[in-house]
């Protein structure tokens, strides 16, 4: 067996500590990276397709409401209102909604 000095020792011992140190920085660093990157290159699609989706669901709910307002006043003008019971009614349900 090789016997070193004290002197030695611990300066091996804190040359070994400081890499310990420098590879536990070196770790946080790319996995601080890995996971802008992901983020940036996944997550960040992930989203957008939702909010992509969420606003397909609201437009076609605002179309279907349109639709069913289009049918409701065309039923109500097909039971012979004249123009001016219609221009209140349509007063009336506009203020309600």
């Amino acid at each position: 067996m090789i016997q070193i000095s004290d002197e030695d020792y611990a300066k091996l011992k804190k040359d070994a500590d400081d890499n310990s140190a420098i590879k536990s920085i070196i770790r946080w660093i790319m996995l601080l990276s890995i996971i802008v990157l992901l983020y940036f290159g996944i997550a960040s699609k992930i989203i957008d397709l939702e909010i992509r989706k969420y606003e397909a669901n609201l437009q076609c709910d605002i179309a279907t409401m349109q639709a069913k307002n289009a049918v409701e006043i065309r039923s109500i003008q097909s039971k012979d209102m004249s123009m001016d019971d219609y221009l209140k009614w349509y007063e009336l349900y506009t203020k309600a909604n």
